[in-house]
């Protein structure tokens, strides 16, 4: 596996700072020795994926896919943790182990990049809706996300967050 520590921001949290590089995009740690086995992960015909850059409007179309596909009542989304409903394939929690035993139609999201999905996904069977967001206010989203979070704990500018944005640092 092609995995190696990142550069680390001038100033990171403790979280940051343990990304790592893989195939030249870097990871958070949770990823890490994680990919060839979501490379192999089972995909079925009737799986819906949701792929996103971070910060890039998943709540949102989470939603309303789950809306759409469950018929489910507007008024009771805001009553669920919409996260159980759609996990996210690489986050530790619930696993790969369970998302592969949900039952069909299974609803999954990813903020992997799409070359880095399982590779039966590519086969065209399953249903993949890709969200793009315009990148000048994915990154005000972003920097601020990554400011907000303890375990995230980013200190340094804006504008640094930018440059480090633009020259495929991710963090």
């Amino acid at each position: 596996m092609a995995e190696s520590e990142a550069e680390t921001p001038s100033t990171p949290g403790e979280f940051e700072s343990k990304y790592f590089e893989f195939h030249g995009v870097r990871l958070p740690p949770f990823c890490r020795g994680k990919m060839e086995e979501i490379a192999n992960f089972p995909v079925r015909p009737s799986d819906v994926w949701i792929v996103t850059y971070p910060k890039s409007g998943t709540s949102l179309l989470q939603e309303v896919v789950y809306l759409v596909s469950q018929g489910a009542d507007p008024d009771e989304i805001g009553l669920m943790n919409i996260d159980e409903q759609l996990p996210v394939l690489e986050y530790p929690q619930p696993g790969l182990d369970i998302i592969k035993e949900l039952t069909s139609p299974r609803l999954i999201k990813s903020h992997l990049p799409y070359r880095f999905l399982p590779s039966d996904l590519h086969n065209g069977e399953s249903k993949v809706i890709y969200m793009a967001r315009n990148p000048k206010d994915l990154v005000v989203s972003y920097y601020q996300f990554h400011r907000s979070l303890r375990t995230m704990s980013y200190r340094g500018t804006f504008q640094e967050f930018c440059r480090r944005f633009m020259n495929d640092k991710r963090f």
